[in-house]
């Protein structure tokens, strides 16, 4: 997998060897300044065998080192094998918690409210 670094640039893109990809904006949110996750996909034959995991905890990993927050709006593909509870519950397996703003945020380890 390619290397994971979080930089707080206008958009970017994190991309693996097997082709996911997980792309973000720069969003200004209820918990202050961090990446709005717009998508996270994994290649249609290569669903359900781990790679989504294992590109949400890069990403995660990544922004506990740069100290960014992650924010997402759950929302399967149409084509999606997991329905919209299920995503949630997947995205809550990896730290994010829903937040007043609608979103569902991940806060990195070191943020004042994780504390």
């Amino acid at each position: 997998m390619a290397d994971v670094t979080m930089n707080h640039s206008i958009t970017e893109r994190i991309s693996t060897t097997h082709g996911s990809t997980a792309d973000f904006v720069e969003v200004d949110e209820f918990f202050g300044p961090g990446l709005l996750m717009t998508r996270l996909l994994v290649p249609r034959g290569l669903r359900r065998q781990g790679y989504g995991n294992k590109l949400l905890k890069r990403v995660c990993i990544a922004a506990d080192a740069s100290e960014t927050i992650i924010y997402v709006q759950p929302s399967p593909y149409p084509d999606s094998p997991l329905q919209f509870a299920e995503l949630v519950a997947w995205y809550e397996r990896h730290g994010f918690k829903r937040a007043p703003n609608g979103l569902w945020v991940r806060l990195h380890a070191t943020h004042p409210e994780k504390r």
